[in-house]
């Protein structure tokens, strides 16, 4: 049964959920997403999906900026895919 289920994580930290960086609507490109595109594959050669995957990074780029993300703090960005994205949206890219 569900009800039964531990988690096996800890539940006690806290998390922020921020929506500030969706943008204009689903599938539809952020400004600082678009900044962040550019950034990453000309810094790392790592190419972000402008549905996701950028917005997220220009949330965390945003975050380092204002300090919220200190520079001895550890971060895991989880890039989750989205290749097939890249091409549909390859003006971005120029």
């Amino acid at each position: 049964m569900i009800e039964n289920v531990k988690p096996k994580f800890d539940t006690t930290i806290d998390f922020e959920l921020n929506t500030k960086f969706v943008g204009k609507a689903y599938g539809v490109p952020s400004e600082n997403g678009v900044k962040a595109i550019k950034m990453l594959a000309e810094l790392e050669g790592l190419f972000l999906c402008p549905v996701y995957t950028s917005k997220a990074m220009a949330g965390l780029i945003e975050y380092i900026k204002e300090n919220k993300i200190k520079k001895d703090e550890t971060i895991v960005f989880i890039h989750t895919g989205g290749m097939p994205l890249v091409h549909a949206y390859y003006n971005l890219y120029e």
